[in-house]
This record gives structure tokens, sequence and C-alpha cells, in this order.
């Protein structure tokens, strides 16, 4: 391995310098969502679990806005390496188009449906009242994210990751800085605790937004703000979108609502240590900070390299990028490992034994993230190639037939036999999610993802 990144050093320095803006950005993000939940926190445990609840709606709507998106993003990346701009445009459009639509939707959802939707996880008042509140105000926040996504994956199709950091950078400043005076009233504003969290969020979003909106007016990038450009997208080109986007929009609904289940499972089994899951998705983000830049490097180069037709080149590519993955994985494991104790013991206002689970939980993640590394690069991989058909088996499919119905078992099984612990069930689901790495190994390797969707026969 280390051979190999001596004789091949610009391809590495040359990904490297696509994930680590990336990278960046996902450090942002992850601090962004790291200081909301920390200042909600302080509140009590009902707080962060009502806000933790509230917040599972974004995970769905992230999701399938990457569906979306990575089906625009793919023939971005592949019509960006054969030098074809304006239909790189035209799917620009259609992307923020389908951003803002998506937005929409979900707004309308967490406006008619807040109740319904905080009741599916949680049955506690206080929880239930902390939810809600935070929902009352978030739920603007869908739409200008919705446009702001759409852009930074089209950006980032590219490998132009620059844009996209400063814009989370600022984003994240914005919003610790109204969290601190929104949440707690200090300098004369108004104590709004959860709504406090929600607005502060809301104005950070419509800032990102705003900062995206001039990059497309002032800087020098492929992209107006033409978006109406998508209603001449060639039929071809608008048929392969179809044909890539539906089974990666549908893999995203149906990764996501695994994920539900999976959350549902855990509340289900233990509905107390609620405050421990939170603090587990916050640590999980930060412990795959590194492996999250693996995935935009290798849709863009991928991307590019098969557009260009070099279907060999790119098969070395993947398999170099792989190698770059491990690397990122045993990082991320030291990390880990690290944070398992640091991050729940910023929570003293927590139980000693919420914190222990949360540290426990951590841990396990921790030790299957370079399983989580390859398998990540692999998927991307594999989509940027066009091959939605294996993608969507290993990521969905492998989800639904063996890792769901483990779930609902530890879901019934675990309180019926008296061993009511949020921690078994969380093993179980990691260890089989993780355990299709080989299989996903062995799809790369049969070679058949490497397509150029360009190409007009």
């Amino acid at each position: 391995m280390l051979a190999d990144v001596r004789k091949n050093r610009d391809f590495y320095l040359y990904a490297t310098a696509i994930m680590l803006p990336v990278i960046a950005q996902q450090l942002i993000s992850a601090l962004f969502n790291f200081a909301d939940n920390f200042m909600v926190g302080l509140l009590g445990a009902s707080s962060l679990a009502g806000v933790s609840v509230a917040n599972k709606p974004y995970t769905v709507f992230l999701c399938l806005l990457f569906g979306f998106t990575g089906a625009g993003g793919i023939l971005i990346a592949q019509y960006y390496g054969a030098r074809e701009r304006r239909t790189m445009q035209q799917l620009f459009g259609l992307q923020v188009m389908g951003g803002l639509a998506i937005g929409v939707i979900f707004f309308l959802a967490l406006h008619f449906f807040p109740r319904q939707i905080m009741g599916a996880f949680v049955t506690d008042p206080q929880t239930m009242r902390a939810g809600l509140d935070y929902l009352s105000v978030i739920k603007w926040s869908y739409i200008p994210t919705g446009v702001s996504l759409a852009c930074m994956h089209a950006l980032r199709a590219l490998g132009r990751n620059r844009m996209p950091m400063i814009a989370g950078f600022v984003t994240m400043l914005v919003n610790i800085a109204l969290n601190s005076l929104l949440i707690f009233g200090l300098l004369g504003f108004p104590r709004l605790e959860e709504r406090g969290a929600a607005l502060a969020t809301l104005i950070a979003r419509l800032v990102e937004m705003g900062f995206y909106l001039y990059v497309l007016e002032r800087q020098k990038t492929p992209f107006t703000r033409d978006v109406g450009s998508f209603r001449h997208l060639p039929r071809r080109v608008l048929a392969t979108f179809v044909r890539k986007g539906v089974p990666l929009t549908a893999n995203e609904v149906l990764w996501t609502g695994g994920q539900m289940i999976f959350f549902w499972t855990y509340a289900h089994v233990q509905e107390y240590a609620l405050p421990a899951i939170s603090l587990l998705d916050q640590t999980t983000t930060l412990i795959y900070v590194l492996t999250a830049g693996m995935s935009s490097a290798a849709s863009a180069i991928i991307g590019q390299t098969l557009g260009a037709g070099d279907i060999a080149r790119a098969k070395e590519q993947a398999r170099r990028l792989l190698r770059l993955a491990s690397m990122l994985g045993a990082a991320c494991l030291v990390l880990g490992g690290a944070l398992a104790f640091i991050v729940p013991a910023a929570y003293g206002t927590l139980n000693a034994d919420l914190r222990e689970m949360a540290t426990q939980m951590i841990l396990v993640q921790a030790a299957l993230v370079i399983a989580n590394a390859l398998y990540v690069t692999t998927f991307s991989v594999l989509r940027a190639g066009g091959d939605t058909r294996s993608a969507v088996m290993l990521d969905s499919g492998y989800m639904w037939v063996v890792v769901v119905p483990a779930s609902l078992l530890c879901a019934f099984v675990l309180p019926a036999v008296g061993r009511p612990d949020v921690r078994i069930a969380f093993v179980v689901v990691q260890v089989l999610m993780n355990a299709k790495i080989f299989w996903a190994l062995a799809v790369l390797h049969r070679g058949r993802w490497a397509n150029n969707m360009t190409r007009r026969d």
C-alpha cells in the first residue's frame, strides 16, 4: 500500500486535494449539529431527546435529496469530463428545482402533521413538548436547505469543494452565535429555548442559500442562476437521469426508512436511552468526518475519468481509492476511541449511566469504521459508474432483507425476555450493517460497474 502511494503520489495528492475541503465542510457541519445539540442538552435530557427526535425528518430529507441530486451529480461529473457545459447547466437547473420541490414537500408535512411525526417515536409529554416547539420553527428551514444542498452537490460533482466549505463555515458561525443568544436569552435577546435553537438554524440556512446564490452570480463556475434551463434538457439525457435517479432515490427512501426503524427499535426497547442515542449520533458524524470526503473524491474522479472514456484507468483509480479509504478508516478508528470518552463527559447534566451507555456504543461504532469507509467508497464508485442496480441491492436491498428483520426481532424479543437494553439491539444492527462490505468488494472486483454514460450510441 505504501509503495503504491509513493509510486502514484500525484493521484493521491489529487484525491486528497478534492477530499480536504469536503472533510473540512463535514467537520463544520458536524460542529454545527454538535453546537445545536450541546446547547439544547444544557436545557435537560427531555429537551435533548425531543430535538433529536424532531430532527429525524431532516435525516429523511437529506437522504431523499441525496438520491435525487446523486443522479444529477453522476451525470454532471461525466459531462464535465466530456466538456459539455450546456448539458451540465441544464442538469444543474433540474437539481435546484428538485431540491426546492423536496423542501416544500417536507415543510408541508411538518406543518400539518407535527404531532403525528413525534408520536411515532416517543410518548413522554416533556419530550413531545420540546420536539413540537422545535418543529414549529425548523420546518421553514427545509426550503432554503433544499436549494443550498442542490448547489453544493453540483459543485462537488466537479471536485470544486472550496465554495461549499466556505459556505459551511459561515453557516456554522452564524448558527453558533445565534444559538447562544436565542436559546438562553443572552445580551437582551428573548429566551426561546428549543424554538431559539430552531430559529438560529433557520437564519443560518437562509444565509447559506444567499451565499450560494451570490457564488452563482459572481464567481466563475460552469453554472448560472438560469435554473429554468432544465426545460431544454435533451430527452436522451433526461431518460438517463430518470433511469439512474429513480433507483437511487428509491434506495435513499428505503435506506432512510430502515434507519427510522432502527431508531424506533431503540426507542421501543429503551426510551429512557434516547439522550444517549443522541450523543451517539453526534459523535458518529465526527468519527466519519474523514471518510465522508471519500464519497466526493470517488464520485468526482471516477465520474470524470469514465466521461472521458478511459475505463481501464477508472478501475485502477477505484483500487487506489480503496487503499486511501482504509488508511483514513484507521485514522477514524483512533479518533472514535478518543471521542467515546470526550463527548459524553461534556454533557454533565445527563445521568452517569446515560453517559456510560453512550461511551460504550460509540466505541462499537469506532471499531467498525474501517469497514464503513471501504463500503462508502465502494458504493460511490458503483454509483459514479452508473451501476445503480448493484448499489441499490447492496444498500437498501441488503438492509431490508437482513438488518431490518433483525432490528424488529430485537424490538419485540428483548423486552419480552426481560432484557430491554438498547446496547444489545445497537450491536446487532451495526455488526450486520457492516458485514456487507465483503459482498460490496466482490461486486467491485467484477468490474461491470464502469460505464461511460455520455456516449450517444
